[in-house]
């Protein structure tokens, strides 16, 4: 399940407009909860760029994977 996404804006994003994107894992973490037992929170960023280069956003999104099989 999404636990949060963060987008920032450097352009107008466009139609008909190629763009390219790359992304990189910022972190992964095991914790436990209460509520969900084990599970995983991922971190990863991905960047969206015009053809030329030019930045056009780039957004950090945190994702819970539960881990019921090690509960």
């Amino acid at each position: 399940m999404m636990g949060s996404s963060e987008v920032r804006f450097a352009d107008t994003l466009k139609t008909e407009i190629p763009y390219r994107v790359s992304g990189e894992i910022l972190g992964l973490e095991r914790k436990r909860s209460r509520k969900l037992g084990v599970m995983d929170v991922l971190t990863y960023r991905l960047r969206l760029q015009r053809e030329d280069g030019v930045p056009v956003l780039e957004t950090d999104n945190v994702w819970v994977l539960p881990r019921r099989d090690l509960a």
